[in-house]
């Protein structure tokens, strides 16, 4: 993964950056731990139970890390998804999971990036 893979998937580098430093490696293992975040999975789980609460933290959690390292494509359908969840009982169940579609493809857009070797 480089800076300029996340550049194209419409991170702000720079403002990523800025948070660890101004050090590449720092900022790029950040990156790579946020894109298997384990939260990912539990707000899946937890939308299939129908656990809003727990849907609900685990938004909130990746919404914080995914801000602090300026992943934007990511991060926008992450704070849709915690708006949402804010009050429950005013949304359907539909758009919860049209939101979280969109979620997952970022998602797997990013796990592709992380995967690359450096050139």
């Amino acid at each position: 993964m480089t800076l300029q893979d996340l550049r194209n998937y419409g991170a702000n580098v720079e403002a990523g950056l800025a948070l660890c430093g101004n050090d590449e490696a720092e900022y790029l293992r950040l990156v790579g731990q946020a894109a298997s975040d384990p939260s990912f999975r539990k707000l899946s789980d937890a939308l299939d139970d129908g656990d809003m609460t727990g849907a609900f933290e685990s938004a909130y959690a990746l919404r914080a890390v995914l801000e602090k390292l300026s992943l934007t494509p990511l991060s926008e359908p992450v704070r849709e998804m915690t708006e949402l969840l804010r009050d429950p009982m005013e949304n359907e169940s539909e758009a919860f999971w049209k939101v979280y579609v969109r979620i997952a493809e970022k998602l797997d857009a990013l796990e592709k990036i992380a995967e690359r070797k450096e050139k």
